[in-house]
């Protein structure tokens, strides 16, 4: 039983999640761990949620909620970091739900160790395929955050399925980008990474991220011009994160990633426009082959080759029979 037990604030950004919000909040009022401040932020709900909120706050007074025009998630978020008055905090999706341990085993480690970092697994559930899985990591569970990032990337670019300092955010005036709407949560994450030494894992899944086809985290998955420039940069700043900090395998972490953000958005108008992409990107990319899998080795091999085409047919045809499967 911990005998301290300072509060925690946890913001729940809202926008028409009337099927799957009052089992959120279930899950969050749910807590072993009871000293909590819980900031609801409804984003211009059109549907039941504003009502749901505020019968919520009426059943439990740890509840806060604030009605705001719709602006998106980052300005919710940033919203709630503003309000916010704990020593540590979490943001939780309004689709998703939390293991009932899941603060108090955020925590423990913060009165245990001298990190800047509380991390747990992740349950993903993607509802129409009927799948569930579990993230695992391949670092220890508490260390050197720099050392061990390239082990816990799994876990490091959402915003959920960590407990942050108040205090490290407030005091470097860390928010959420709101000029864009795509990666924002990244950002943020890497702005608040310059600031952590050490870090704890918690290896279960406390956190339930569950996929949709008709909420935001799905829907933020169609592909635009707009939002690969944004993704653009996002790269920027996460391959500027990676430098200044010198993260061990920062080559084949960041390459990683690159191959995404061409193949996420090969479904684009034209050829001329995927290769005019490509060629941004490989203006960031490493030019050692550094790469997880066979794969994507060949991807980057083709990429810095300029065999563009076969790879823009590879992928339009694989796009096209992904939607039909999907239907």
């Amino acid at each position: 039983m911990l005998l301290c037990k300072p509060l925690v604030s946890i913001v729940v950004p809202v926008f028409n999640a009337e099927k799957y919000l009052a089992k959120c909040i279930e899950s969050v009022l749910k807590q072993t761990y009871e000293t909590l401040e819980v900031i609801l932020i409804d984003d211009g709900s059109k549907d039941g949620s504003a009502v749901i909120c505020d019968q919520y706050a009426l059943f439990d007074e740890r509840i806060i909620v604030f009605h705001i025009k719709n602006s998106g998630v980052s300005n919710a978020r940033n919203l709630g970091i503003q309000k916010a008055t704990g020593k540590y905090i979490c943001f939780i999706d309004s689709d998703d739900v939390i293991d009932k341990e899941y603060v108090e085993k955020l925590v423990v480690p913060y009165l245990q160790y001298p990190i800047e970092l509380s991390i747990c697994g992740i349950l993903e559930e993607i509802v129409w395929k009927n799948i569930k899985r579990v993230r695992r990591p391949k670092a220890k569970l508490t260390g050197s955050f720099c050392s061990d990032y390239y082990a816990l990337i799994e876990f490091l670019r959402v915003p959920f399925s960590k407990l942050y300092m108040l205090n490290i955010i407030k005091d470097n005036k860390i928010r959420f980008p709101q000029n864009i709407s795509y990666a924002e949560d990244q950002v943020f994450n890497f702005q608040y990474y310059y600031y952590v030494k050490e870090y704890s894992f918690i290896d279960e899944p406390l956190y339930t991220y569950i996929h949709r086809r008709d909420t935001l985290s799905d829907l933020r998955n169609v592909c635009t011009q707009e939002k690969f420039n944004q993704y653009l940069f996002k790269l920027e700043k996460e391959k500027r994160f990676l430098e200044d900090n010198v993260i061990k395998n920062r080559d084949i972490i960041f390459n990683d990633h690159v191959i995404p953000a061409v193949t996420r958005f090969a479904s684009l108008e034209s050829y001329t426009v995927f290769k005019n992409n490509v060629n941004q990107v490989k203006d960031l990319i490493y030019s050692k082959n550094t790469h997880s899998s066979f794969r994507k080795k060949l991807f980057w091999l083709l990429f810095v080759s300029n065999f563009l085409f076969p790879i823009y047919v590879y992928l339009k045809v694989r796009r096209f029979v992904e939607l039909r499967l999907s239907n």
